[in-house]
């Protein structure tokens, strides 16, 4: 697993897909189909597939790794910000909504809290939604630092504008 991460990172997608599918055999034969281990490969596959642009296909790994997930709500959460992020408006919301509320939870404070609030901003802002600028104000309350701050700021800007003067019919 942590070699086909390597390819990856050195752009050679193909033998990180490679690398992962045999991992993900290994797992399935040494833990089961509902091992969170198999889990997580299936997530990496998903985050492959999603760096290739392929999305149908990122989508059906992060699906599955979701599915092992149960008892495990942070994995669950990362899962969720994934789908959240490629997801069409509607399942990409409300994946990237489930995400938060359990990063808030688990996390607090955390980057990836406000990666997640970010994000699901930008989806609310792109689908016309004025609530975009909640998720920006929520990513601003999580920020660790000034460049996220100033992300989220940016964010808040440019849904207040947007809601101030939404586009013509």
């Amino acid at each position: 697993h942590n070699l086909a991460r390597l390819a990856l990172l050195a752009n050679e997608p193909e033998a990180a897909e490679t690398m992962y599918r045999e991992a993900l055999q290994q797992k399935v034969a040494r833990y089961g189909n509902d091992h969170p281990e198999v889990a997580l490969t299936h997530n990496s596959l998903g985050l492959l597939y999603e760096t290739r642009g392929e999305p149908e296909r990122a989508l059906a790994s992060f699906d599955t790794a979701l599915s092992m997930q149960r008892d495990r709500p942070l994995d669950a959460a990362v899962t969720r910000y994934n789908i959240g992020r490629i997801a069409g408006a509607r399942r990409g919301e409300e994946e990237l909504a489930r995400a938060l509320e359990s990063f808030v939870t688990i996390l607090g404070d955390h980057p990836q809290t406000v990666s997640c609030a970010l994000a699901l901003g930008e989806t609310k802002l792109a689908a016309g939604d004025v609530q975009a600028a909640d998720a920006f104000r929520r990513a601003m309350a999580h920020a660790t630092d000034a460049a996220e701050r100033e992300r989220a700021e940016a964010g808040l800007a440019r849904a207040l504008a947007a809601a101030a003067d939404p586009a013509p019919p």
